[in-house]
């Protein structure tokens, strides 16, 4: 923190006063990146692991809610019938509740990739799990 601050005022100083070439200054700007590096790079594995989370309660709640509905009574029928209007007419509330689910999953899926987090252990999205799940269903039917 003393060090950030130590080149914050001597940054500042510098600027006010002119006296430095632009390439004196872009050293300086490097320099106190450089200093911040570790406490980005902390701020970064914090954004994806918080991503990650919120991803896999998406997942939780697409799996939780489709054994509820469907899973629990083995009602292929009824849960390819859900999914239609989960990708069409997103007609009632449980429709409703996946696709908000889904734009969740794809939102926090997006930060991620723009902040390089590493993706490839997230889980499928809600409307991707219901599809799954459909299939699991029909398999031990």
């Amino acid at each position: 923190m003393k060090t950030r601050t130590i080149t914050l005022a001597i940054f500042t100083s510098i600027t006010l006063t002119g006296c430095f070439t632009m390439d004196a200054l872009q050293a300086l700007k490097e320099k106190a990146i450089e200093i911040n590096k570790p406490a980005l790079e902390m701020n970064k594995r914090a954004l994806c692991e918080q991503n990650e989370k919120s991803i896999q309660k998406t997942y939780d709640y697409a799996i939780r809610n489709f054994k509820r509905a469907y899973g629990d009574t083995n009602d292929v029928e009824g849960a390819m019938g859900q999914l239609f209007l989960i990708k069409n007419s997103k007609i009632g509330s449980f429709a409703k509740n996946y696709n908000a689910a889904e734009e969740s999953y794809n939102k926090y899926l997006k930060v991620a990739s723009q902040n390089e987090c590493d993706t490839s252990q997230y889980p499928s999205s809600p409307i991707t799990t219901f599809e799954n799940e459909i299939k699991k269903l029909q398999e031990s039917s």
